[in-house]
């Protein structure tokens, strides 16, 4: 990787994430029939399994490392491990795949001459201008996809697909761009963006103050936001279901229900 990529800043979540290189740590993916053996095992130290990626270690030359890996035959892909905010206990793992929203005035061809210059593929159509893409033998790693894909305008969301664990420790709330008009989470009788609508708002007389279901309350308490096991019923004006912060291993968002026109169809109207 260049070394500008050592540091990288790029939107996330509507929010500035900073992620850093690991110097210490590299991750693979093993082809499904195959097992480490031979070379694979013996470059193999105790480190976390993020689903399909195993984490690896050295005390140094962690890229030749991660090269010699990627040639072995049983690996089918291998990646660097990034920290947040220079904070080394928590893998950032990139999986390769990337959420695109492309800009309303974009066109079919225009989407995939910006997909052609990265050399990345679809895997999914989410709506129409939205999908999700990965990386190919001809693309860049996929943080500075999404670094080139920010700076293009058409492009209006681009975001890398990561694998990391829990941190239990330093809980920061989310802070993605429509937690602001999420007034269920906590009503504190202020005005309430509108997201739909530009640099409007739901006047503070719409919202009694404390008419919440005290979700930040909780997430402050317990320190996290809960056990992934917890069924939650949640009412609001529409949710983005697809997208991956909610999309996840699929089981985030279960069992959707549009009262007002009976339907599973959740999302919100753009």
């Amino acid at each position: 990787m260049a070394k500008k990529l050592n540091k990288a800043t790029f939107n996330y979540g509507g929010a500035a994430l900073s992620l850093t290189k690991s110097t210490t740590q590299a991750a693979v993916r093993f082809n499904p029939s195959a097992k480490p053996t031979g070379r694979a095992a013996r470059n193999l130290v105790s480190g976390p399994v993020l689903e399909s990626f195993q984490v690896v270690t050295a005390k140094r030359g962690i890229d030749a490392k991660l090269d010699r890996m990627r040639a072995l035959p049983e690996v089918s892909a291998g990646t660097h491990v990034y920290h947040f905010d220079d904070q080394g206990d928590a893998p950032f793992v990139p999986t390769g795949n990337l959420y695109i929203e492309f800009a309303p005035d974009a066109d079919s061809e225009q989407q995939q001459s910006v997909l052609d210059a990265l050399g990345l593929s679809i895997k999914e159509l989410v709506a129409p201008g939205a999908m999700r893409v990965s990386v190919t033998t001809g693309s860049p790693n996929p943080i500075k996809c999404a670094m080139t894909l920010q700076k293009n305008k058409l492009v209006r969301v681009a975001e890398p697909e990561f694998l990391t664990l829990p941190s239990e420790r330093d809980f920061a709330p989310p802070t993605g761009r429509f937690v602001a008009t999420q007034w269920h989470h906590e009503n504190t009788g202020a005005a309430i963006p509108i997201f739909e609508i530009p640099n409007a708002v739901y006047g503070s007389d719409h919202f009694k103050k404390g008419a919440d279901a005290k979700i930040k309350a909780a997430w402050q308490f317990i320190g996290g936001l809960g056990d992934k096991n917890l069924k939650i019923a949640v009412i609001d004006t529409g949710f983005a279901t697809e997208h991956p912060q909610l999309r996840g291993d699929g089981t985030k968002v279960k069992n959707p229900f549009n009262a007002a026109v009976r339907t599973s169809d959740v999302s919100p109207i753009v």
